[in-house]
């Protein structure tokens, strides 16, 4: 690759001319090498990468511990140079779930002590090494949610649970539910950030807050199907959920060309709650995961 290259240089008698990307935190060092390699006798220039160029190369920039997180972000694909790196925005949130999901003191344990052990005595690829840190961080939310489920080694040894997955799992379920709906405000909230860092203030108001207070306003009015304790807030929340309906219907059809388009367009954008649903309710895999987990541990112990 590093003689192919070489086709691509621009060359004379006693010029090559290079051009190409480097990383800003290598810049020294690279001046210091290309200083070696040319006895001092080079013209060098660079300049800051334009922000909407889409051929600028990514190199994702985390702490150790949300670089172990990286992976997850390169197996769908990596943000543009001018996007947010989401890798620091999920990694809390991917632990939390991960161990809310197998949620047990002894597997947590194993899998702690045993990534660690291969972090200090095997020589393992940057790649592969990233991948085992993560469990190895992984394995201390699972330890967390052990200790609240009472499950040690699918309750070989016997522990008093904070919630009992085997007889409380409708509590678990709405804890589960309630966790993906802060999980899709906090989304929100993020593309609120986004158009703010854009100067689009109005389109947090269009794309953001009116969806807050539609879902907001649906979520207090399902919550009657299990709790009355917020009945009181009922008018409240009928209210809020309408305003924000119609303000979805009213400003997010705003790139159609025509008023019965935008009405239309906006009309669609509102079905778009059946996808919010949807994904709160796809939480539910967070308590289903939990319960089958201590189930399957509980019968390879029987």
């Amino acid at each position: 690759l590093r003689e192919s290259m070489k086709t691509q240089f621009l060359t004379s008698r006693h010029i090559t001319y290079i051009k190409g990307w480097v990383h800003t935190e290598s810049e020294t060092e690279f001046e210091q090498i290309v200083d070696s390699v040319t006895d001092s006798t080079y013209d060098l220039t660079m300049s800051p990468a334009p922000i909407n160029d889409s051929d600028v190369p990514i190199k994702l920039s985390n702490n150790k511990f949300v670089s172990a997180f990286e992976p997850i972000t390169n197996m769908y694909s990596q943000p543009r140079y001018d996007e947010l790196d989401p890798t620091p925005i999920f990694a809390p949130f991917y632990a939390f779930f991960f161990g809310m999901m197998l949620g047990d003191v002894g597997y947590g344990l194993i899998m702690g002590i045993v990534m660690y052990l291969a972090q200090r005595f095997l020589n393992l690829k940057p790649g592969t090494k990233n991948m085992v840190r993560l469990l190895m961080y992984i394995s201390i939310p699972t330890m967390l949610w052990g200790f609240i489920y009472g499950t040690f080694f699918g309750g070989l040894i016997p522990m008093t649970p904070i919630l009992d997955v085997n007889s409380e799992y409708n509590k678990i379920l709405v804890i589960s539910l309630l966790f993906g709906g802060f999980h899709l405000f906090f989304g929100l909230g993020v593309k609120g950030y986004i158009y703010f860092k854009q100067s689009k203030k109005r389109y947090i108001l269009y794309d953001v807050i009116f969806w807050y207070m539609t879902i907001a306003g649906a979520g207090v009015l399902v919550s009657f199907l299990f709790t009355d304790i917020l009945l009181k807030y009922s008018t409240m929340a009928l209210v809020v959920m309408i305003v924000g309906m119609v303000g979805i219907v009213l400003t997010n059809g705003r790139d159609a060309a025509t008023v019965p388009g935008k009405a239309a367009s906006g009309l669609y954008s509102l079905y778009g709650i059946t996808n919010y649903v949807g994904d709160i309710v796809s939480y539910s895999r967070l308590m289903a995961l939990g319960l089958s987990g201590a189930s399957i541990g509980l019968a390879f112990n029987m």
